[in-house]
């Protein structure tokens, strides 16, 4: 089968400056994203280009389980999919993966999200994340929190009955299947 057929899914932690690389390379402000330019087509975008900013927003009033600034999430399509060159298609990708990101993660989880429609390849979104959920304390309270492997761990433990990082990057593969 050739490469990129069946589509995959990743997702990795972002430090801030990792996050500021990824706006700067989504408003290709960076050395990369000029010379990956094929097309003059600006990218889809859901929320916003300004990412670091939509994070900061995003995270008003929440509590901060760890130190990840936010989750990357590259969901790529399969290349066969013929609706990835039209504007259509591209919307429903943007839309497919952010649904995705937020299901997978609670439902409480997207900031932004981007479609690069300049490049070679017009199959990957770029999913930026903090997954956010109610904590009740015994008291009855409730505080807003944010975690980045809460909702993994309990995927990954579902489908595996384990949660190391393996079992959570194949729970994650499984489910975008």
């Amino acid at each position: 089968m050739g490469k990129g057929r069946t589509g995959a899914i990743r997702q990795q932690a972002l430090t801030r400056a990792d996050l500021n690389a990824m706006e700067r390379h989504g408003k290709r402000l960076d050395v990369m994203g000029p010379s990956r330019r094929v097309r003059d087509v600006p990218p889809l975008v859901y929320g916003s280009l300004d990412i670091a900013e939509a994070r900061d927003k995003w995270m008003e009033g929440v509590q901060q389980q760890g130190k990840t600034e936010a989750l990357h999430m590259l969901v790529q399509f399969p290349t066969e999919f013929e609706q990835a060159g039209t504007e259509a298609g591209q919307k429903a990708m943007l839309r497919h993966a952010v649904e995705f990101a937020n299901e997978y993660h609670g439902g409480d989880a997207v900031f932004a999200a981007r479609l690069d429609r300049d490049e070679a390849g017009q199959h990957t979104v770029d999913v930026f994340l903090m997954p956010r959920h109610d904590f009740t304390y015994k008291d009855g309270r409730t505080q807003k929190r944010a975690s980045v492997s809460k909702f993994s761990k309990e995927q990954a433990k579902a489908r595996f009955g384990k949660d190391d990082p393996r079992s959570q990057g194949s729970a994650l593969q499984a489910a975008w299947f």
